[in-house]
């Protein structure tokens, strides 16, 4: 009777401390979800971080040329802030391609917080588009910005060196030489001329498009610039027209007068809804 008492408080004494064990752990895993879910900050409806560190923040700013002075801006015809809401694409020609020096628009993401300041990591950069802008007939392209553009993210601390020292104007110059030079490469790098379009398979076969497109890019202490006496990370995003996707596109519209290419607002409205980044 003894030696029975004495294992059923043994078995007991087992089964307490396992669900002593379980408990424990479930507690380290709902911390860790808590820590995570309340480090996701929503700076605004179109920008938004996660991240395991409470002091790290992020901006994005977003610029492109004025069709009015030919010049760079970061405000809109109404002089409000650049943003995804307001944003269109400038003009592109398929006649008079000089033109088509003013067609590319910059996006700016700073990063920036003690806890990353001249580390090295990887930063995940997604770009979002609107999915009320999807399409029936899919043996041909929609009518959107994310049908014929495309997009290029990296590192580089020359961008912003120019647009500190001389302005947006020649920004854009060194982002344009840089980021071209690159899209020039064969085959293209990693986070080079991506566009949400999958091209089909096989001639008239249907397009499919990516709801998001994805940038991951690698980070060293070199990378990081001061602004306004804080150490920062820029990357940047290079959008602009991808001569292959408006090439279908035409082939696809025979009837198409090339004319209205030139009036992205109403033909191609922007789709664009924002970017998410992890670090």
């Amino acid at each position: 009777m003894v030696k029975k008492t004495e294992k059923a408080r043994t078995t007991f004494k087992i089964i307490c401390t396992t669900c002593l064990c379980i408990f424990s752990l479930f507690s380290v895993f709902a911390g860790v979800y808590a820590w995570f879910a309340s480090n996701r900050q929503v700076i605004s409806n179109e920008l938004q971080i996660e991240t395991a560190y409470k002091d790290v923040h992020a901006n994005y700013f977003l610029y492109k040329y004025s069709t009015t002075t030919m010049t760079g801006t970061d405000k809109d015809e109404f002089g409000q802030d650049l943003v995804f809401a307001n944003f269109a694409m400038n003009t592109h020609d398929t006649i008079f391609k000089q033109r088509n020096k003013y067609t590319p628009a910059l996006i700016r993401i700073q990063i920036y917080g003690d806890s990353i300041e001249n580390t090295s990591g990887t930063i995940n950069i997604e770009l979002t588009r609107d999915l009320t802008f999807e399409w029936t007939d899919k043996s041909k392209l929609n009518q959107s910005i994310s049908s014929i553009v495309d997009f290029s993210c990296a590192f580089n601390n020359d961008i912003y060196a120019a647009y500190n020292a001389s302005g947006i104007d020649q920004m854009f110059e060194t982002a344009d030489e840089y980021f071209l030079n690159l899209k020039g490469q064969d085959p293209l790098p990693q986070n080079i001329s991506k566009t949400f379009v999958n091209l089909p398979a096989v001639s008239g076969g249907e397009y499919m498009k990516e709801e998001k497109i994805n940038f991951q890019i690698n980070y060293t202490d070199s990378d990081f610039v001061t602004i306004n006496d804080v150490p920062s990370l820029n990357a940047y995003i290079y959008i602009d027209y991808n001569i292959d996707l408006i090439n279908a596109y035409l082939g696809e519209n025979e009837t198409f007068d090339a004319d209205k290419l030139v009036n992205p607002d109403t033909l191609f409205p922007s789709d664009l809804l924002g970017v998410d980044i992890a670090i």
